[in-house]
C-alpha cells in the first residue's frame, strides 16, 4: 500500500500530466480528423459551443520575455525554455513554454491536429474524440480520458478548441475534473521560413487542493519532455532517412526560470 505521501505526490504528478495532456490533445484532435485513440471513452452530452469564453491574450506576437535576446539565444541553441508563476488571488497556476522547431507552420499542424497522433505525445491516453465543431472549421468541442497508472483514477477532459490554422489556438475547459483551465498556443514563423517558434501558455487551477510549487515543478519538467517530442516528429517524419538517423535521442538541453 502506498504510503500517504506517496499517493499525494503521484496524484499531484498524474493530475499535471494529465492536464498538460488536455492542452495537447486539443491540439491533436481537429476539427474533421478526431477519432477514438481507443474504443470504450466515455460519452455525454456535448456542452454548449455558445458558453462564454474566458479571457485570454488576444494579441498573436509572442510574449516579450520570449522576443529577449538572452531567451532566442536559448532557442537557436535547441533548448525549451519554461518559466512559471503563481497568483495566489486566483489560485491558479501559470506555465509559459516556447520551443524552436525547424519547420513551417503549415508543416506542423497538420502533424498536430490527430488523435490518432496524441498518444505519442501525451502519456496514458485512453480516450480522444470530437463531440461538436463549426462547419468551417473554426472550433471544435474535443473530451479525452488519461490513466497513468493502475492506482490513479482516470482523468476526463472537456475542451473548447478555437482555431486560427495554422497559427494560433486558444482553448478552456468546458467540462470535467479540471476546475478552470485557460491557454494558448502560437506557431510564429521565422523570417526566412526555416523555423517556427512555438509558444504555449496555460493559466489552470485543479478541482482538489494540489500544492502549487508541486503542479509548478512537474509542469516544468514534463512540459520541455512534451514539445521535445513534437519538435522531433515533426522535423524528423517517420518513415524518412533523418528519423532513422536522428534515434531516441534529441541532443537538446531544456532549462527553466520561475519568475
Amino acid at each position: 500500500m502506498l504510503a500517504p505521501f506517496d499517493y499525494k505526490n503521484r496524484m499531484a504528478n498524474a493530475i499535471v500530466r494529465a492536464t498538460l495532456g488536455a492542452a495537447a490533445a486539443l491540439l491533436l484532435c481537429s476539427t474533421g480528423l478526431a477519432q477514438d485513440a481507443q474504443p470504450g471513452g466515455s460519452a455525454e452530452p456535448a456542452p454548449s459551443a455558445s458558453a462564454p469564453v474566458p479571457s485570454v491574450p488576444a494579441s498573436d506576437q509572442q510574449s516579450a520575455w520570449v522576443d529577449a535576446p538572452a531567451t532566442q539565444a536559448q532557442l537557436d541553441a535547441g533548448q525549451v525554455i519554461v518559466q512559471s508563476g503563481f497568483d495566489a488571488k486566483q489560485s491558479t497556476v501559470s506555465v509559459d513554454a516556447a520551443i524552436r522547431v525547424h519547420a513551417s507552420p503549415q508543416a506542423i499542424w497538420p502533424l498536430i491536429t490527430r488523435c490518432d497522433s496524441a498518444a505519442l505525445l501525451i502519456p496514458g491516453l485512453k480516450h480522444c474524440k470530437e463531440l461538436s465543431s463549426a462547419p468551417d472549421g473554426s472550433w471544435a468541442v474535443v473530451e479525452h480520458d488519461i490513466k497513468l497508472a493502475a492506482l490513479l483514477p482516470m482523468v476526463h477532459t472537456v475542451y473548447r478548441a478555437d482555431y486560427q490554422a495554422p497559427y494560433r489556438m486558444d482553448f478552456h475547459r468546458v467540462a470535467g475534473d479540471m476546475k478552470y483551465e485557460v491557454g494558448l498556443w502560437l506557431l510564429q514563423p521565422s523570417a526566412d521560413g526555416q523555423s517556427t517558434t512555438i509558444e504555449y501558455r496555460v493559466a489552470m487551477q485543479p478541482g482538489f487542493f494540489v500544492p502549487h510549487h508541486m503542479m509548478r515543478q512537474r509542469l516544468k519538467k514534463q512540459l520541455p519532455a512534451a514539445l521535445l517530442a513534437l519538435r522531433k516528429r515533426a522535423e524528423y517524419p517517420p518513415g524518412s532517412l533523418a528519423s532513422s538517423a536522428v534515434g531516441a535521442a534529441t541532443g537538446a538541453r531544456s532549462s527553466s526560470r520561475t519568475p
